[in-house]
This record gives structure tokens, sequence and C-alpha cells, in this order.
């Protein structure tokens, strides 16, 4: 059984974000942030985005992709990550399905 984070605990950790045709972001982010967070560093770097239009997802150990569509899945990701020894994570901006 892994151990996570506690909810309530606040870290920082670099987030490595991949959008359109595979290109990345990467900087620090605080736990504490949220989904608003991700979403508030994300229009300060690429200004415009209709965030109804595409959905966060990773990858996990199994190979699956894995929705995030609120802070506990974002925290549990993040701790998950974090106990993992990982000192960043990766998360996938896709176009929502519905639109293709």
């Amino acid at each position: 059984m892994q151990n996570y984070m506690p909810l309530g605990s606040t870290y920082k950790v670099d987030i490595k974000i991949i959008y359109a045709d595979k290109s990345a972001l990467k900087f620090q982010f605080s736990s504490s942030s949220g989904i608003i967070g991700l979403k508030e560093q994300l229009v300060k770097r690429l200004h415009e985005i209709d965030f109804e239009n595409y959905s966060f997802q990773y990858n996990d150990e199994e190979n699956d992709w894995i929705s995030i569509l609120c802070d506990e899945d974002l925290h549990h990701y993040l701790s998950s990550s974090i106990s993992s020894a990982k000192t960043s994570v990766t998360i996938h901006l896709k176009r929502s399905r519905l639109l293709d």
C-alpha cells in the first residue's frame, strides 16, 4: 500500500504539461492551488484557452489514461507521485473527444 500525502498537505512539484502537437510547458506548482491554480498557470503561459474543450489526464503505472476532474484527483496524482520519489509529474491537456 502506498503512502499518500494527507489531503491538507502543501508541497511544490515540477509539472510538465503536454499539449497540442506534443509541445510542452514546465513549471513549479504548489499542491494547494488545485485545478483552478493549474488552469491559471496555463492561461498565464498560453493566454487564451477554452478549458471546456480540453481535459487534464495522466498515464498511470498500468498505462491507463486517468482523468483529472477535480482537486482531489489532482492531489491524488501529485501525492502518489511524490510518495514514489518522483521529482516531476506529467499531465496531458487533451482535446475532449466530443469535439473530434
